[in-house]
């Protein structure tokens, strides 16, 4: 994986569940440093860019322990520091901090056995994933952030592997051919377009599968779940209907994972929809149909399986 990787394709095509989803992976493995997840429509904090560089260096925090000194010494000497300009924060909160700890690494005499001792300077990258990228407020800052982490993702010493998530927006494009991000060494940057990969079907019916195996092992209500399930067919019939596009099989998972009743009942309710009458009425109508169900039969503590 490159040093900056953008992943984008349009609404529908499984951006927002391959980031959970690789979230996931990551966190099980000690992988993941760090997310952020721009919204439009959730609170100030989510849709402004002036949170996601403090939310990723807390995070980071989180992570290392040994950063904790080195960049609360840098918030105390500059009281104004989150005033200031977004990339001087990422210098003085990310970048240094690091350094200072390499140095500090470097005057440990070789045979202590603290010599390694700060694990933020060793071991495999670390992904820092930012979702929703283009629903930050604000396309100016959208376009200086892309370009400060493309210069943070060279001069970091720890490997990081920054992921930025979005939809297809010419403007974050341009930015990526911008020469700030394209003059790198080293392949900084990777573009993936989901609308471009021939086997969209086939990884939907690997994440299907891997959901249902999943449900059988950790559902809160997988003792109600019988031998042989899910039923034939049923990915088979979710991969249809996906027309290969996440988000149908997306909402689909999450409703069988969040609703209160049993999956097998939940899963099967979801099969029985008139789907094919309704597809010759709307295009979307295999959409609309779920969405309508999903509201109709889910717990309000769980609508966030459609505002996601």
């Amino acid at each position: 994986m490159s040093l900056l990787s953008w992943l984008y394709g349009p609404m529908g095509a499984g951006k927002s569940t391959i980031a959970r989803t690789l979230a996931e992976m990551c966190e099980k493995k000690a992988l993941l440093a760090a997310t952020f997840v721009f919204s439009r429509t959730a609170s100030e904090e989510r849709k402004n860019g002036d949170f996601l560089l403090p939310t990723i260096v807390s995070q980071l925090l989180q992570r290392f322990p040994e950063l904790a000194d080195v960049t609360l010494d840098a918030i105390s000497v500059e009281g104004d520091l989150f005033e200031r300009s977004r990339s001087t924060q990422l210098k003085r909160l990310l970048i240094e901090p690091f350094r200072i700890l390499a140095d500090k690494n470097r005057l440990l005499p070789t045979e202590s056995d603290s010599h390694t001792s700060f694990g933020c300077l060793t071991g495999s990258a670390r992904l820092i994933m930012i979702d929703g990228f283009d629903e930050c407020e604000d396309i100016a800052t959208q376009v200086e952030l892309l370009k400060i982490i493309a210069d943070a993702s060279l001069r970091l010493l720890h490997p990081f592997r920054f992921l930025i998530i979005s939809r297809p927006e010419a403007y974050i494009s341009s930015a990526f051919e911008d020469k700030l991000v394209t003059s790198h060494p080293n392949k900084v940057r990777l573009r993936i377009h989901l609308n471009n990969e021939p086997d969209a079907e086939t990884d939907i019916k690997h994440y299907v599968t891997l959901e249902f195996d999943r449900m059988r092992s950790e559902h809160p209500h997988r003792h109600t779940l019988p031998f042989l399930w899910p039923p034939i067919g049923a990915v088979e019939t979710l991969v249809q209907r996906a027309s290969k596009q996440f988000i149908y099989p997306s909402i689909s998972i999450q409703f069988i994972w969040k609703n209160d009743d049993f999956p097998l009942r939940s899963l099967e309710s979801i099969l029985k929809l008139d789907s094919v009458q309704c597809a010759e009425e709307k295009p979307l109508a295999l959409l609309e149909e779920l969405y309508t169900f999903v509201l109709l039969k889910v717990s309000p503590k769980y609508l966030d399986i459609v505002a996601s």
